[in-house]
């Protein structure tokens, strides 16, 4: 404004319309040549930053990444699609968190829950720091979280161990049922032989051998899949353990982890 009252002193009358508009324009163009002379400083967006940051692992000679936080867009279970608040906070579908998720455990292990672990510390290491404190249903919830955000990936079946040690036992059951290589079932009410099905990617030729050995057993075009009389499941037990020990088998009454013999 300094600079208008000089442009007017010049004048012994008052100043038009048209004389003030230019004197205005004229401030504010020297104004904005003023701030384009200014170097222009652009601030960069920040990364997300994660309180506990991905950790990077090698197992059976395969990078993997295991991501503790994020939003969990598919259920831990089935995999689909999650889409309400609720779902995605737990990382688990409506249909699927009624088989278990809301059992209470009438025995928990948690050390027990550490041990099964302890091939990822970093995931010990942030289940004690931040859940271990708010009891074994927190921590639960966090292994759950867990299993959605790293789906298909070797951090799996051992947060399923350690959930069945937190006493969730059919939970655990039902996480596995997923990852299972391994598939027993009834033929049906009025054949009580067994169906044998072995995931592809486990499947071979030693196996196959071994368990047409069994007495009465056989390959079933019909059925897909390997038939072997329910009076011989010890025997076929045995096997199983023999070739899948350490990985997931689904039987008819639930899923289960494969012991070694």
């Amino acid at each position: 404004m300094s600079n208008m009252k000089n442009l007017f002193s010049l004048f012994d009358q008052e100043p038009s319309l048209v004389e003030i508009t230019e004197a205005q324009n004229a401030v504010l163009e020297k104004d904005f040549e003023r701030q384009e002379q200014l170097p222009l400083v652009v601030e960069a967006a920040p990364d997300a930053i994660f309180a506990m940051p991905p950790v990077a692992y090698i197992k059976a000679g395969r990078h993997h990444k295991l991501v503790f936080e994020g939003v969990c867009t598919n259920c831990a279970h089935c995999s689909q699609p999650l889409s309400d608040a609720v779902s995605i906070e737990r990382g688990i579908g409506p249909v699927c968190s009624k088989k278990g998720y809301l059992e209470d455990p009438k025995v928990s292990d948690e050390i027990q829950a550490m041990i099964d672990l302890a091939e990822f510390p970093s995931l010990v290491t942030f289940l004690v720091e931040r859940y271990k404190p708010q009891g074994v249903r927190s921590m639960m919830n966090a292994l759950v979280k867990i299993c959605s955000l790293n789906r298909r990936s070797p951090v799996h079946p051992a947060c399923c161990d350690a959930i069945e040690s937190l006493g969730y036992t059919r939970l655990a059951s039902t996480l596995r049922e997923s990852i299972a290589v391994v598939e027993i079932s009834v033929l049906s009410a009025s054949d009580d032989r067994l169906k044998v099905w072995v995931k592809k990617s486990e499947w071979n030729w030693r196996w196959t051998t071994e368990i047409r050995q069994i007495l009465g057993a056989g390959y079933s075009t019909q059925h897909k899949g390997t038939l072997v009389p329910a009076a011989r499941k010890r025997e076929l037990w045995n096997l199983i353990k023999k070739h899948y020990a350490g990985l997931c088998c689904k039987t008819p009454t639930g899923t289960v982890k494969i012991p070694a013999v």
